[in-house]
């Protein structure tokens, strides 16, 4: 049973003196309705008490004889007393007795102090006990050392002294709780009516005495955010006097933050208490080794003399460290993993396989960088084949709106578009195709040629895929350079990707942009209709880059994966679209 003594006199009030519902005090202290009935019975907890009485029955013929023995045992001096060891073993030798030692044990302890041995019986005794908590305490003390001094002695002296022993040390903690309760209330009621600005200045000041810069302080925690306003409070509170662990309590903070709040203060003011630690940015985040990890893992392992043609990760990481770029394994996982692929994924479809990777990368990058005023660099791909149909995304909708996509449509029709994106102004010029062949890429250098005819030189770059290296491609491109000589119209090269290498491809980017833009979350009722979605896009996205040449803007396409720049570590080709 429940026997918090402190508590239990204080539920008693509540139920015997304040009238407050047995209900409201379980839920107030969680203790149970049951448990309070039994509390407002009995002034203090009785202890567990045996509803049968023990009837001992090997015991049975043997008690007299220990009661004779205990008799005798009061009238022996203590250094020879019979212990219970002993009048045990008397009881097996002399008397034949087949009990345990332990029941021998548990009568004596009952039954040491009846009446005959100087003592009263139980009954007597609970008499005695109702009396003593009914009475104050001086009057308690009083009326024992009268039951102390009777002949024979009702309790002994021992007993007397051990429950003043404890009925002192239970009312100093009774009154150490309940001096504690009001000073921590009052702490807190005070601080409370600071944050709430119930309390002026001047009667914060007066209540803090004289500290260095208690103005500012007092600014702060009116007016900044909330953790500055905490760590004003915390030194103002401590200033007042409040218990520290009191102070952290209210304050929802931990014992060694308060602690450095503090010690901030004392130690360098309120410059030193406000000062903020720059975090230092994870791996994770870092750019330079973002770009790092994809430009090395975009590079087949033999060309680093590993015979393998996917990464390991252990053989990733020493490259990288060979690099100058000293991170774990986990580290390359994280950064792989934001970007939308898992390492056993993207050590397959980030990582090409073309022998000749680096040489022809180099070669790219030579030309941007020494692209003239009047060339063009074309980054060409296809987009689809998609179907017009009810697409999903994410999207915001009301929580009363269930939004689902059947999984099964009927189409209302299908689009394939070939685009090219000019690198170094942005623009990008699209054209929609029934098929994937050579006859859409011819298409695409003859509209090239004709937008871009003031040009002296335009380069053609695309993935290698097989109708853009085939022998009719090259050889009109070289029917185009024959004509260009005479009609002065721009010369045309090709320059393709590594193989395997879509990931290199900045019109993938773009791609990605358009999807989220105006496909994903998209129903349009027509093929039409999709078209003139894609036609504004692209026109609108056009505009934008011919007035800020420099920057995307705050338009959708925002949404491209990657800047419209070619880099040997982006990751143009959505991964979602593999």
């Amino acid at each position: 049973m429940y026997n918090d003594v402190v508590q239990w006199t204080d539920i008693r009030k509540m139920v015997l003196m304040q009238g407050i519902p047995i209900r409201k005090i379980a839920m107030k202290t969680g203790i149970s309705r049951n448990t309070i009935k039994k509390i407002s019975k009995h002034k203090l907890p009785p202890g567990y008490r045996r509803e049968k009485k023990i009837l001992y029955p090997r015991l049975g013929p043997h008690r007299e004889y220990i009661k004779i023995l205990l008799h005798q045992r009061e009238s022996i001096p203590s250094p020879v007393k019979l212990t219970f060891q002993r009048i045990y073993e008397k009881l097996r030798d002399e008397r034949s007795y087949a009990g345990s030692y332990s029941t021998v044990r548990t009568f004596i302890s009952k039954n040491r102090h009846t009446s005959q041995i100087g003592c009263i019986s139980q009954n007597i005794l609970g008499d005695i006990y109702d009396q003593i908590i009914s009475l104050s305490r001086s009057d308690a003390i009083k009326y024992l050392l009268f039951l102390s001094r009777a002949d024979p002695p009702v309790i002994l002296q021992k007993k007397v002294k051990n429950f003043l022993r404890t009925f002192a040390k239970i009312s100093s903690e009774k009154q150490n709780t309940d001096n504690k309760t009001l000073k921590g209330q009052a702490a807190y009621d005070w601080m409370h009516s600071v944050l709430q600005g119930q309390l002026s200045r001047g009667h914060i000041a007066r209540d803090i005495g004289e500290i260095v810069g208690a103005e500012r302080l007092l600014t702060q925690l009116y007016e900044d955010r909330l953790p500055m306003r905490n760590r004003a409070l915390c030194v103002l509170a401590e200033a007042k006097g409040i218990e520290k662990k009191t102070i952290f309590a209210f304050l929802g903070i931990n014992k060694a933050t308060g602690y450095k709040y503090l010690r901030n203060f004392k130690s360098g003011g309120i410059d030193l208490l406000n000062h903020r630690k720059r975090k230092v940015p994870l791996q994770v985040d870092n750019e330079k080794i973002k770009k790092a990890v994809f430009a090395t893992l975009h590079e087949p392992p033999s060309s680093h003399g590993i015979n393998r043609t996917t990464w390991k990760s252990d053989d990733f990481i020493s490259v990288l460290a060979t690099k100058g770029i000293v991170v774990g394994r986990n580290v390359v996982r994280q950064i792989t993993r934001k970007a939308g692929f898992k390492w056993r994924k993207a050590r397959v479809v980030l990582t090409s396989k073309d022998p000749k990777y680096r040489e022809k990368l180099n070669r790219v990058q030579n030309v941007l960088q020494n692209l003239g005023g009047d060339e063009a660099f074309f980054s060409i791909d296809e987009f689809g084949p998609f179907a017009v149909k009810k697409k999903g995304g994410r999207k915001l909708v009301d929580q009363k709106e269930n939004f689902t996509v059947p999984q099964w449509q009927k189409s209302k029709g299908w689009l394939i578009m070939t685009a090219a994106l000019e690198l170094s102004s942005n623009q990008v010029t699209h054209f929609y195709s029934e098929k994937k062949n050579t006859v859409e890429m011819i298409k695409m250098m003859d509209i090239l040629l004709k937008e871009y005819r003031g040009y002296r030189k335009i380069w053609l770059s695309w993935d290698a895929a097989s109708w853009r290296m085939s022998k009719k491609l090259f050889e009109e491109i070289d029917a185009a350079n024959i004509k260009a000589k005479v009609t002065e119209s721009p010369m045309v090269e090709a320059l393709p990707l590594p193989a395997g290498a879509q990931f290199l491809n900045v019109i993938e980017s773009v791609f990605s942009g358009l999807a989220r833009g105006v496909i994903h979350n998209s129903d349009y009722m027509s093929v039409n209709e999709a078209k003139s979605a894609i036609n504004r896009y692209f026109e609108d996205r056009n505009i934008q880059y011919q007035r800020n040449p420099k920057r995307a803007g705050k338009k959708i396409w925002g949404e491209e994966r990657v800047p419209s720049k070619f880099h040997e570590a982006n990751n143009c080709k959505d991964p979602r679209y593999r």
